[in-house]
């Protein structure tokens, strides 16, 4: 049977400690490389050397319980004892933290505010029917770009309006769209014509 080369102890100061990732690393190899154990051509002695350095290897990574150690402190999910105190103490602050945040962002507990509000007033347009500019006419509704035009030129070509009557002599407003618009005209004394 060949003889295995023999491996440098390290000091104890760089051993990595049970549990370690190196170890971890080590005892992943150890165990795969290990698998030897059940082919018919090894020998008994090296088998039983074999399986006792895999089952170290896997105490040594926190998979198998250490004989070594009391029950208390046997590494867990490859956290000891207190390392998964640590962990427990965080997940429980941070859930504690995430219920305080809801109840803030959620307004638990406060009455709800009343805001009195006015009520909704229609904003009133009005236009001098002898100053407004075609622009000023286009802002109703059914008169367009082309018709508020004929009506500034209708009173430029045949003199102002003398009554928001005498819009009706503008080729395009009839008596239904005058009636819409008359709240928002008013002739040139400024008086209300309805």
């Amino acid at each position: 049977m060949p003889e295995l080369p023999a491996t440098p102890v390290p000091p104890e100061d760089d051993r990595p400690k049970n549990g370690a990732p190196d170890t971890r690393a080590a005892a992943v190899d150890v165990t795969t490389n290990v698998l030897a154990v059940d082919r018919p051509d090894v020998d008994e002695g090296h088998a039983a050397a074999l399986r006792a350095l895999r089952e170290a290897a896997l105490r040594a990574a926190g998979v198998l319980p250490h004989p070594g150690l009391p029950a208390g402190e046997q590494p867990r999910f490859w956290l000891k004892r207190t390392d998964q105190s640590f962990v427990a103490v965080l997940l429980a602050l941070a859930t504690g933290l995430m219920f305080v945040h809801w109840i803030r962002i959620s307004d638990w507990g406060q009455k709800p505010i009343e805001v009195d509000r006015l009520a909704a007033q229609a904003y009133e347009y009005r236009i001098d029917i002898n100053r407004a500019t075609w622009v000023e006419w286009a802002q109703f509704d059914g008169i367009g770009e082309t018709l508020a035009r004929r009506i500034v030129e209708d009173r430029d070509r045949n003199g102002p309006f003398k009554s928001v009557d005498d819009v009706l002599r503008v080729r395009g407003i009839g008596r239904v769209k005058l009636d819409a618009m008359r709240r928002h005209l008013e002739s040139g004394n400024s008086a209300i014509d309805r």
